[in-house]
């Protein structure tokens, strides 16, 4: 059965990931578990906040774990999301001044401000925290 989005000779990945997918006889790996791994934690912390005060040690394990796999990832831009989240768990947990700092550090590496509602997000949250 194909991936209709991916054309037919891509096939659903059966085997645990890594997957491989064909198609015109060229192999490409995609560590699936990898990619968007930063960005399914940063989701989950964001979603364990919403469903309780109780689960707000979890969720602040999970943004952290978010930062750290985005730092290793070199992907600024989630790591720009992991901290922006991070940052505003903080500042309800009165650690406004290391909400400043993680943000402001990975804030302060975009050269270009363009209309980027992360980076406009960002720079909202760091104005409520006096930066």
């Amino acid at each position: 059965m194909g991936f209709p989005l991916l054309g037919p000779q891509v096939q659903v990945p059966t085997t645990p990931l890594p997957c491989r997918y064909w198609q015109k006889s060229i192999c490409v790996e995609i560590e699936l578990t990898k990619v968007w791994q930063a960005e399914l934690f940063r989701l989950k912390g964001e979603l364990l906040l919403a469903q309780s005060d109780q689960s707000v040690q979890e969720a602040e394990e999970c943004l952290c774990e978010a930062l750290k796999i985005a730092q290793d990832q070199h992907a600024t831009m989630l790591e720009l999301r992991a901290a922006t989240s991070l940052a505003k768990l903080w500042r309800k947990l009165n650690k406004a001044d290391d909400a400043k700092r993680i943000l402001n550090a990975v804030y302060s590496r975009f050269n270009e401000r363009v209309d980027n509602l992360d980076l406009i997000e960002a720079k909202t949250v760091l104005e409520q925290l006096g930066a």
